[in-house]
């Protein structure tokens, strides 16, 4: 299966990133970030526990079925009393989940993972990196091999 390959931020990033901010909101995603361990309900969770640790309010959390879906709103739209009461949503989801999250409600929102690649699992958690989007894609001159991807 292919899916954004993420890892999660330093705890010391994500703290920096909601500095002056004590009320989080926490959004996970049910695909590729429950599969890679970096975004699911466990990791979600650990969050909380860092963050209360941290002194932070967890206003509520949640774990989309896909953060990045169209559909991101509709499924918020229960939470909107504690997304409301929080001042960011923290989202463990790829860029693309995050950007969509954003759009979708408005609220300020904080990545907590880094977005590596598109990759193809090869073991339990091991993944083959499979295009890194530079955005310049020359396979059709290549006989489909990626000269980028490594």
């Amino acid at each position: 299966m292919i899916r954004s390959i993420t890892r999660k931020k330093p705890e010391e990033e994500v703290d920096r990133l909601l500095t002056g901010l004590g009320r989080i909101f926490l959004i996970g995603c049910g695909t590729c970030a429950t599969l890679t361990h970096t975004g699911g309900a466990p990791e979600v969770e650990q969050m909380k526990e860092h963050l209360t640790g941290k002194g932070k309010l967890v206003t509520g959390g949640t774990v989309l079925p896909v953060a990045c879906d169209n559909l991101t709103g509709e499924a918020l739209r229960e939470f909107g009393r504690q997304m409301h009461q929080a001042d960011a949503l923290l989202v463990m989801s790829c860029a693309f989940g995050v950007q969509t999250v954003a759009r979708q409600t408005k609220a300020m929102v904080v990545p907590a993972l880094d977005t590596l690649f598109i990759g193809k699992e090869t073991g339990p958690g091991l993944f083959d990196e499979v295009c890194t989007q530079c955005g310049t894609c020359i396979i059709g001159e290549t006989g489909g091999i990626c000269p980028v991807t490594t």
